[in-house]
């Protein structure tokens, strides 16, 4: 009996012996598929990296196109200047969106790109909501034209931009009780003239075919007229002039 029993211990140890390296091929054969796994993964996203980056090399911004149209068009019978004089050799009239993402991004490198024009840059405003995409861009007009009424266009302008995540009715009429407005006067103008001057935008810029945001429009003292593909052109386009 006892020998018996050794026997069955015996084979149970095998038996249990044989299992183990089983298991043990099995976690190492997984392993290596997972091995196998990541590693042809990583050899796609960096070809696809590689395809990327030539095409960005390859890339290149249009460049700007002369425009036939009337400089009164562009400018608007009320534009806001954000900076510099309109006696300024060049001006720049921006058709913007206050939720378009691009818009927010230019409103943060204007400075430094107007820091490298060689000339004098006066930078006109004008309103150009796109309401089919971006539903708060066209009450943030109306309010940054509502504080326009009371000398604080560009505070607000400012503040609309900075906070692009956050535009409402109830964000317009906190800001507006920051900069000392009259309050009352504020919210009447969200719904009567701040919507006018916001709509006559909105209709000069699709009389002007303007194909999105942000656009930026050049306008020289020698007359000519000159659309932007991207506002980092505008130092090379000041410099060589």
């Amino acid at each position: 009996m006892l020998h018996k029993n050794i026997d069955r211990t015996q084979n149970g140890s095998q038996l249990m012996s044989s299992n183990k390296n089983t298991n043990r091929f099995r976690t190492s054969f997984e392993w290596g598929l997972v091995l196998v796994t990541v590693s042809l993964c990583a050899i796609m996203i960096w070809g696809f990296a590689q395809k990327i980056k030539i095409n960005l090399k390859s890339y290149r911004i249009p460049s700007p196109v002369k425009l036939d149209i009337p400089k009164l068009l562009v400018m608007g019978k009320k534009y806001h200047i954000l900076c510099g004089k309109m006696s300024d050799p060049v001006v720049v009239v921006e058709f913007a969106d206050y939720q378009c993402p691009p818009c927010g991004y230019a409103f943060q490198t204007m400075p430094n790109i107007l820091a490298k024009c060689s000339k004098k840059v006066c930078v006109l405003f004008r309103n150009f909501p796109l309401t089919a995409i971006h539903p708060h861009a066209y009450s943030a007009a109306c309010a940054a034209e509502a504080a326009y009424e009371q000398g604080k266009f560009k505070a607000m302008h400012d503040y609309l931009y900075k906070n692009q995540t956050n535009l409402c009715r109830s964000s317009y009429i906190d800001e507006a009780t920051k900069l000392n407005l009259n309050i009352a006067n504020f919210k009447k103008a969200l719904g009567t003239s701040a919507e006018k001057i916001v709509n006559r935008d909105m209709v000069d810029a699709k009389t002007l075919g303007i194909p999105g945001t942000p656009t930026f429009i050049v306008c020289l003292q020698n007359g000519q007229i000159w659309q932007l593909q991207n506002l980092s052109q505008l130092p090379d386009f000041c410099n060589r002039g």
